[in-house]
């Protein structure tokens, strides 16, 4: 029988799979008891999610509801609204029975139904009824959750993930306002907004013509120390037929820089081609087989990212990925094909939209590990 991967790459981390962040659970917890807003963001896949749901687990459910829902999808204020309904109602009771009968009463336009989840639990989901639905109202549905609030003495924390997406709605300023006047008098209520686009979070929390300029406190998440993530990884292999080695534990986590998503999709492969690794003598040298196995699978991923890209993008990438994330001289700029700076900034600005690189404390990365190396090997100057 194949023994199935320990390493689930691209799933919530939870229970034993959760490493370390002990510092920023301790403090997010305590922002939320205190009943603070947090505005937290990284990168995509540096486990905001995971953390958020931790921090949830962990509270006293006699003390503290908590809901969470990810607005990606969502295209209007409708939209959202409809979303921030199904995520909170769940929240306010503590049987499912209470629970489709609230939602019921309340909100018409829902249809909720008892279904089993993937881990084969009892858990509701909730359709709509389109009959009943003409305009969702923000104001009520904000006001109802109050009052719900109020009147069962609950602590509420609601996670809100992907929040700039947002920005993407007709007339999302006032949106944003209409928004941020419910929050601001909802005493028994604390957010968590959520979000992966740095330079469209940062227009919404430090912009002052926006209405959530300044409204809650900034919390930022990065890498993990290589040797938290190494202690990870030897425990998830220690009871399997390919247990981690400290060696090649810390040099797996050593190389994607402490990145979490990257780290558990590099010992992935290293796990699934565990036979090959006599065939080397040094553990480095396994490695390298192993990522450019990683980059051989993800390569048609990539040339079509690159394909889909002009000359000048291109050339901006493969700067990056040379350069090691700084930006290169005026002379390197010609050496790149770019003939100005102002190409450059243009390809920039395209580039972090697109979610192809991120522009950080220490410098532009390209969010793909993977991809920076596939540059770097087939497209180096």
């Amino acid at each position: 029988m194949l023994e199935e991967n320990p390493f689930l790459f691209g799933k919530v981390a939870a229970q034993d799979r959760f490493c370390n962040r002990k510092k920023e659970l301790q403090e997010l917890k305590t922002y939320l008891k205190d009943g603070k807003n947090v505005w937290l963001y990284s990168p995509r896949r540096f486990g905001k999610t995971s953390l958020v749901k931790k921090v949830f687990s962990e509270f006293d459910s006699s003390n503290f509801n908590a809901a969470y829902l990810d607005i990606f999808d969502t295209q209007s204020p409708q939209d959202f609204t409809l979303s921030f309904v199904k995520a909170t109602v769940n929240s306010i009771s503590d049987r499912i029975e209470k629970v489709i009968d609230f939602a019921k009463k309340t909100f018409s336009y829902l249809a909720p139904k008892i279904a089993l989840s993937d881990e084969g639990k009892p858990e509701i989901q909730f359709g709509v009824n389109s009959s009943s639905l003409t305009d969702v109202s923000l104001d009520e549905v904000m006001g109802i959750m109050s009052d719900m609030v109020s009147k069962k003495k609950l602590k509420l924390v609601i996670a809100i993930d992907e929040f700039q997406q947002i920005s993407q709605y007709e007339n999302s300023n006032a949106f944003l306002a209409k928004l941020r006047k419910h929050i601001q008098s909802q005493e028994k209520i604390a957010y968590v907004f959520m979000g992966s686009q740095r330079h469209l979070m940062q227009d919404i929390f430090t912009s002052k013509k926006k209405p959530f300029y300044q409204s809650a406190i900034p919390f930022q998440i990065g890498s993990i120390q290589p040797e938290e993530l190494a202690k990870s990884l030897v425990n998830l292999t220690c009871k399997t037929n390919h247990p981690f080695t400290d060696d090649l534990a810390l040099k797996t986590a050593q190389i994607t820089g402490g990145h979490p998503y990257h780290t558990e999709k590099l010992a992935s492969f290293a796990y699934q081609l565990f036979d090959h690794i006599s065939e080397f003598k040094k553990i480095d040298e396994y490695l390298e087989f192993v990522q450019n196995q990683v980059i051989e699978q993800e390569e048609s991923i990539y040339k079509n990212y690159f394909n889909l890209l002009t000359i000048n993008q291109r050339n901006v990438l493969i700067a990056i990925a040379d350069f090691n994330g700084k930006i290169p001289s005026n002379d390197m700029v010609r050496e790149y094909g770019l003939s100005s700076r102002q190409y450059l900034e243009k390809s920039l600005k395209f580039l972090i939209e697109k979610e192809l690189i991120d522009e950080t404390d220490n410098g532009i990365c390209i969010y793909d590990l993977f991809f920076k190396r596939w540059l770097s090997r087939k497209h180096k100057k």
